[in-house]
């Protein structure tokens, strides 16, 4: 009778166990997620005095400086198909697939495959394979001259359900910097300062995608630190002949200046630039 009572026991402990995996309102993991933007001097483009040299003969120097950002999500892949589909798992990929990372996969033949063409694959052709945000969360903006970390919160709370998350995406909504230039050719095509601004303005489908692997399950650790860093520099400004441009009311109106593309302004070609951006990011898990 003892001995029943004590495997009994074990067993209602066991069920016990199991059912904190299903509580309710409680997820697979828990996110912790900062963030900091900054403009930074490499010391080869430092010229002194609050000056940054550009890849020709012309010196900036920074007066105002802020990036705003609506959100960062984290994305898992998910299929549009109406019909039976298998979503793709990065840990368990599909036959002919292995070592998946970085947002690919090696193939068989010793290919770099992207986790999307492999769950269009999967799919059969049908289907697109699309994104769903796992998480989101809103961030604000950054004065880029005094950067410092921001912690950010969860939309909908940072408990994680099970997911094989494969990308992170950070929306940017608006780059606005002001500033004075100087030199040119012999340093002379604008041997005084002249004042500068723009502002560009990026729409909801521009986003910095940087591919990422986590996989969000029972046999991971619960606790997931997330750390981006976004980083601009004067090399997002080289290549432009300050001298060229037109000088209104004391300023050059850098964004609405004509780029080298036909119908383009420099807003327009630097939102293109800024969605190219490589976010630096760190991301750590840890037990309870």
């Amino acid at each position: 009778m003892r001995r029943t009572a004590i495997l009994i026991a074990v067993i209602l402990s066991g069920i016990a166990a199991a059912s904190c995996t299903f509580e309710d309102g409680k997820g697979f993991a828990t996110l912790n997620a900062s963030m900091i933007a900054s403009w930074t001097v490499p010391a080869d483009r430092d010229a002194g005095n609050g000056w940054q040299r550009l890849n020709n003969s012309y010196e900036i120097r920074l007066v105002d400086a802020t990036f705003t950002f609506d959100h960062i999500a984290l994305e898992a892949l998910a299929s549009s198909d109406s019909g039976d589909s298998t979503t793709f798992d990065p840990a368990n990929p599909p036959a002919g697939y292995s070592l998946c990372h970085g947002g690919h996969c090696h193939s068989a033949e010793g290919e770099l495959v992207s986790y999307e063409d492999i769950q269009a694959e999967m799919d059969g052709g049908g289907g697109s394979s699309a994104y769903s945000a796992v998480v989101a969360l809103p961030v604000g903006e950054f004065d880029l001259e005094s950067p410092a970390s921001r912690d950010l919160e969860c939309d909908a709370g940072c408990e994680l359900p099970a997911a094989s998350i494969s990308r992170l995406r950070i929306s940017p909504t608006r780059l606005r910097l002001a500033g004075d230039v100087r030199g040119g050719a012999g340093g002379e095509a604008l041997a005084e300062p002249v004042r500068w601004f723009i502002d560009v303005e990026l729409a909801p489908d521009d986003a910095i995608v940087h591919a990422v692997d986590l996989v969000v399950d029972r046999d991971k650790r619960p606790n997931i630190d997330l750390a981006i860093a976004i980083v601009l520099g004067p090399d997002l400004l080289d290549d432009l002949d300050w001298a060229a441009y037109a000088v209104t009311d004391g300023a050059i109106d850098l964004g609405a200046q004509p780029s080298e593309h036909e119908g383009e302004t420099l807003a327009d070609h630097l939102g293109e630039k800024i969605v190219e951006l490589e976010p630096d990011i760190d991301i750590e898990r840890t037990a309870d």
